[in-house]
């Protein structure tokens, strides 16, 4: 028998059996490996396609529904539909919740524990076995196969990783997570059976630690790393197929915004550590929301408008719902129990909602990149804006300084990120920092790409020449990187 949360339920024979847990995820990973390694084989140059903006569609369902899922880990006692709602989107904090793994063996708290902690060192080695496997198909000639490269491998392996950070932050500290009892005795909130600082607790924080080290620090400190070197090594192409997914999403300026992803998932976390009442750690919650929220408003991140509004849209459905979980707190049994029906509905229809923006966000993404008609109206826009451009351009230092401040305070800010990109994508020259692999390769670029492992020193190369526009030769020796300009890759300034 298992524990479903509630009630007590029967095994099933294949559920104690090992055909589907673990036999069905190992049959399972190889078909995900693949789709993921084609994803991830696209070319910067798309990254602003109508596929990768579903892409960022589905990963901002996810990421919302995986804080739906810690907002379930609060003490707060929910109405029965509210709970069952935030249980149905576990499995995007927990993967392993589609599984019954008490059935397997993994019943109690340690074991289930160590299971969690070892799963994306689990995914690592299938993804490592997926990896050679295909280097020995190549290696037999098996027809129209290619060995995987290794920077899109890693991309596949670390995407996953970002992907289901705020879920592996949460495992990482869920031992550190007590709620307090009448008895004022404070017990863990995943297993009221477990009293914080006794000897079973302990055993626990051993395997947190553990967890902390490698996936909070390690992990999320190698996501940092990347994200603030970018702008040195994003010119290198082997750096871009390694680490495109923290950068693909958002726009070429504000390429850091992953940072802030990182942030969000380990804050939401901390807030349950550091306080025990449930009001307080909504309290905290919406704290983060509201701060998030507000930088999502100044800077619109996302390459696709309508995703940073369907981003906005998510955070203010998450600022709703946890401030009406707080009045929870405040309804007393039975006085009160019609305000309670109706906070659970507002709560499951809020929740949902996003799903519903969803939808019309896609559509609209899907409308604007493949209609014709939409496609042919961009382009009449720029044939009557073209010779505006130039007699702009030609216009003398004076006039257009008496133009530009003439202009009101958004229209010149729109008028210098115009100009901004212009410079970039046309000249690699900028004022404003923005990530872009048009821009040449300098001697310490190249060299820096050892740091990270890059084996395409040729590719890194050939993108430096193509990238000069000169008919320079070096004469079959890519060591000699004389007549490389002077340029930073990826980060660029005038």
């Amino acid at each position: 028998k298992y524990w479903d949360g509630q009630d007590c339920g029967e095994c099933t024979w294949t559920e104690r059996t090992c055909l589907i847990f673990p036999l069905l995820p190992l049959v399972l990973s190889p078909l995900l490996f693949v789709t993921l390694y084609w994803g991830a084989n696209i070319q910067s140059e798309s990254w602003g396609s109508w596929r990768y903006g579903m892409s960022a569609v589905a990963f901002l369902l996810l990421n919302h529904y995986q804080m739906t899922s810690l907002i379930n880990h609060s003490n707060i006692a929910k109405g029965g539909a509210v709970t069952q709602v935030f249980e149905a989107f576990k499995f995007s904090e927990n993967p392993w919740s589609l599984f019954n793994t008490d059935c397997a063996g993994f019943r109690d708290t340690t074991s289930s524990m160590l299971l969690k902690t070892i799963a994306p060192i689990v995914v690592l080695a299938l993804l490592l076995l997926t990896y050679f496997g295909t280097h020995l198909l190549a290696a037999l000639k098996f027809p129209r196969f290619q060995a995987w490269d290794r920077d899109t491998t890693m991309n596949v392996y670390f995407s996953l990783l970002f992907t289901f950070f705020a879920g592996i932050a949460a495992m990482s500290l869920d031992t550190f997570k007590c709620s307090n009892n009448p008895n004022h005795i404070s017990t863990l909130v995943s297993d009221q059976s477990i009293l914080c600082g006794s000897g079973d607790w302990w055993g626990l924080v051993a395997i947190a630690v553990v967890a902390v080290i490698i996936y909070l620090l390690g992990v999320g400190g190698l996501f940092s790393w990347v994200i603030i070197v970018a702008p040195n090594r994003f010119g290198l192409p082997g750096f871009r197929r390694r680490w495109g997914f923290l950068f693909y999403r958002f726009r070429p300026d504000v390429w850091w915004w992953g940072l802030l992803f990182l942030l969000k998932g380990i804050g939401t976390n901390v807030g349950y550590m550091l306080f025990h009442l449930g009001v307080e750690q909504m309290y905290f919650l919406m704290a983060i929301l509201a701060v998030y929220s507000g930088l999502l408003t100044l800077f619109f991140p996302w390459r696709l408008r309508a995703v940073s509004a369907l981003d906005l849209y998510t955070n203010l459905a998450l600022l709703f719902v946890c401030s009406l979980m707080g009045c929870y707190s405040y309804a007393r049994a039975e006085a009160d129990e019609s305000v309670k029906d109706g906070i659970t509905i507002a709560i499951v229809v809020i929740n949902m909602s996003p799903l519903f923006a969803a939808v019309l966000v896609a559509a609209h993404i899907m409308r604007y990149h493949l209609n014709p008609a939409t496609k042919q109206d961009r382009f009449k826009a720029l044939e009557q804006l073209s010779p505006s451009l130039t007699n702009f351009a030609t216009a003398d230092l004076a006039e257009k300084a008496r133009v530009i401040e003439g202009l009101d305070e958004w229209a010149r800010s729109y008028l210098f990120s115009a100009l901004h990109i212009i410079s970039a994508e046309f000249d690699g020259l900028s004022l404003k920092a923005r990530l872009t692999s048009k821009s040449l390769l300098s001697k310490s670029s190249l060299s820096g790409s050892q740091h990270l492992g890059d084996h395409h020193s040729q590719d890194a190369v050939k993108a430096a020449n193509q990238g000069s526009g000169d008919n320079h030769h070096n004469n079959n020796n890519n060591n000699n990187n004389e007549g490389y300009p002077n340029r930073t890759s990826g980060l660029i300034y005038v």
